[in-house]
């Protein structure tokens, strides 16, 4: 069904609404539809428990004594909800060894009682409140999501640092989704892989991570240039990868992107001058070596029709005309001192507004309390020429946001 509305008639006192008793029961009805909504949505809770096999009753008692006990754990069941309790595990492997990373797997219980407040502020539970459901694995090159419940007060790095451990396998996206202090918050791992991070383990910081704006942030468009509100989740694109002597010897390269080697020996990142993503300012991840890169001004000169990032030494066994799979943030971590906001008054006459410094790229341009995504120009700019007709006379405020070099 769907909302149903009170027919008001059509002035008051006309006697052509419904009745007093009608227009309750429609009430009555809507309420009614709104709890089944809400009795059909599933919980999800995770618990930071160590165990070896899930089937046994002191690894599931362990369950119902965080659920007991933590302040997370506590949960409504309103209804017809499925609840469903998650445990994540460190699986062996060796951090030093690419071909036997860490991975972690996931053990899921339901939840078998009805409707009531259970766990921490209500009814205690035990391990026959619960059913095994089965398990899943995530390692290298998988997505991993990781829980940090509602918090207050607190940073996500201190939340991480206290909990755990967390799995970091190499050539995985991993993410940390939190409630802060009553908003929902999506951070991005983007520090050391093949690691465990978290309470007993190696120690985060805020350098670690990149926050985003949205649970579930879509790829951009490579002509964005983004901020810390919007990340790729996925493998960005592939590289080729050649070797010479000198970066003068590659005058036949004809793929998009490259991993160069010189004799030096030195790497590089080549990206060709016709393609559409500016690279100044982000940061690249590449697989094959599992090393991070900040890219600043590149090398316009040394190899015809491309731009060159010199990144040193990496490792990798990178074979002549293979691909391999790279990551690209379209961000710095640093952004927000290159993040600047000017606002000028409008004197009638002159719509063309310079900039005190040189914009790399213009993210937004305001005109009294509108935004007008139609008048930020493309590349870099010194200054930014606003259409007359939009300035509606002498006076009017004009801020411009951008990213400075």
């Amino acid at each position: 069904m769907a909302i149903e509305e009170i027919d008001l008639g059509i002035s008051p006192d006309d006697g052509n609404g419904d009745e007093l008793r009608v227009g309750g029961a429609v009430i009555n009805s809507n309420f009614a539809y709104l709890e089944s909504l809400a009795d059909n949505v599933n919980i999800y809770k995770y618990a930071f428990v160590d165990f070896d096999d899930p089937l046994d009753t002191a690894y599931t008692t362990q369950i119902a004594d965080y659920i007991n006990n933590n302040a997370n754990g506590g949960f409504t069941k309103l209804g017809n909800q499925n609840v469903f309790i998650h445990s994540t595990k460190y699986v062996s492997g060796n951090p030093t060894d690419p071909n036997n990373v860490l991975s972690a797997v996931t053990y899921v219980w339901r939840f078998d009682l009805g409707k009531g407040v259970w766990g921490n502020g209500g009814n205690a539970v035990s391990f026959a409140s619960f059913s095994f459901v089965g398990s899943y694995q995530e390692g290298a090159g998988s997505t991993i999501n990781y829980d940090l419940l509602t918090q207050t007060s607190t940073t996500v790095e201190d939340v991480v640092n206290a909990s755990g451990p967390y799995v970091i396998p190499a050539e995985s996206v991993v993410k940390f989704e939190i409630n802060l202090d009553g908003e929902d918050q999506v951070y991005y791992y983007v520090g050391e892989t093949q690691i465990l991070i978290g309470n007993g383990e190696t120690q985060v910081d805020s350098s670690n991570f990149i926050l985003t704006g949205d649970i579930t942030p879509s790829p951009p468009s490579p002509t964005d240039y983004i901020t810390q509100q919007q990340l790729s989740d996925s493998f960005y694109d592939n590289h080729a990868f050649s070797k010479q002597n000198n970066l003068s010897d590659f005058d036949y390269l004809t793929d998009k992107f490259y991993i160069l080697a010189t004799a030096e020996p030195n790497f590089y990142f080549a990206s060709k001058k016709t393609n559409d993503e500016d690279f100044i300012g982000s940061r690249i991840h590449i697989g094959l070596s599992n090393a991070k890169f900040d890219l600043e001004q590149p090398d316009t000169s040394s190899v015809s029709g491309y731009k060159v990032w010199e990144l040193g030494v990496i490792s990798g066994a990178f074979e002549e005309g293979e691909l391999y799979g790279f990551q690209a943030w379209f961000c710095r971590k640093n952004i927000s001192e290159k993040f600047d906001s000017k606002t000028f008054t409008y004197n009638g006459t002159d719509n063309t507004f310079a900039l005190p410094d040189v914009a790399v790229k213009v993210l937004n341009v305001f005109i009294g309390q509108g935004v007008y995504p139609d008048q930020v120009p493309n590349g870099e700019v010194t200054q930014v020429t606003v259409d007359s007709s939009l300035l509606f006379g002498s006076g009017v405020k004009v801020t411009i946001q951008y990213i400075k070099r």
